[in-house]
């Protein structure tokens, strides 16, 4: 098995949903919960806990454990 191809692979996976994340997390927060579009409105909960983890951990750590997550699956 090629590791070297497959260790490329997944960096190259993790930086690309890390820049599509940025793009939605600036899209996304940047609405208040009255503005928000009507496919997001049912997840204000969600949007929040969004708002309060970039708010604590910073917006590159939440993408970077989200990234994790994703490519590791």
């Amino acid at each position: 098995m090629n590791k070297t191809a497959l260790k490329r692979f997944a960096v190259e996976l993790r930086r690309e949903l890390m820049g599509e994340m940025l793009g939605r997390i600036d899209y996304l927060t940047g609405f208040d919960e009255a503005s928000l579009p009507a496919k997001y409105r049912g997840r204000t909960k969600e949007l929040a806990a969004l708002k309060k983890a970039i708010e604590r951990q910073g917006k590159e750590e939440v993408m970077e454990q989200v990234a994790y997550l994703w490519a590791n699956r």
